[in-house]
Formats: C-alpha cells, structure tokens, sequence
C-alpha cells in the first residue's frame, strides 16, 4: 500500500500500511510512517497518557524516555496480544514496542 490520487479531487490519498484489530481497539502504521490508535483505552492500550476511549484515530506517545528512538523507528506491522487490551508495533530495524497493561517502553 502506499499514495495514490483521488479520482475525483486528484488529492494524494494515504493508506495505511500495517491495521490490527484488538478486542475494543485499534491501530495502524499511515503511509507517513505514524502509528494511530483508536478505541478503548482502559489499560494504557491507545498508547497515549489517557486512559480515555476515543472513536477518533489518536497518535500512539511513547513514554518521553524512549520519544528519540521512537520517532526514529520505521514501523512495519501492528498487532494486539489474545487478551486484546496489549499492542505491539514492529520496526524495520526489529525492535518490538509494547504499552498497554504492564508495558511503558520498548521491549
């Protein structure tokens, strides 16, 4: 997947690379290299300093200790645990990233 033109307005049209579907959450990797969630965030699941449910996709924060490394990833894929509550994103360079219950940072 990456950008294409709209047929109609001729607008470049972003589309994600990477979507993974929890049990109440969501998240994906946009063609900008961003990482969005949205859904329930009981457990930290949205990846942001909430614990507020949003409909509306919101950018995963990771905690301010690791924001150098983070923002220099470049994701791959996206998933949820079979508990549906923990999220995971994968980069090009390996590094698995968790948040959600129990995790804060990079594993």
């Amino acid at each position: 997947m990456g950008n294409e033109l709209d047929a109609v307005t001729g607008k470049e049209v972003c589309f994600p690379k990477s979507v993974g579907l929890g049990k109440a959450h969501g998240l994906a990797i946009s063609c900008d290299n961003k990482l969005w969630a949205w859904g329930d965030n009981t457990y930290g699941q949205l990846g942001n300093p909430t614990v507020s449910r949003t409909t509306q996709p919101v950018l995963v924060q990771p905690d301010p200790a690791f924001a150098t490394l983070f923002e220099q990833e470049v994701f791959e894929q996206v998933l949820q645990n079979s508990n549906g509550v923990t999220s995971f994103a994968i980069s090009q360079s390996g590094n698995l990233w968790a948040w959600g219950p129990e995790y804060s940072s990079n594993s």
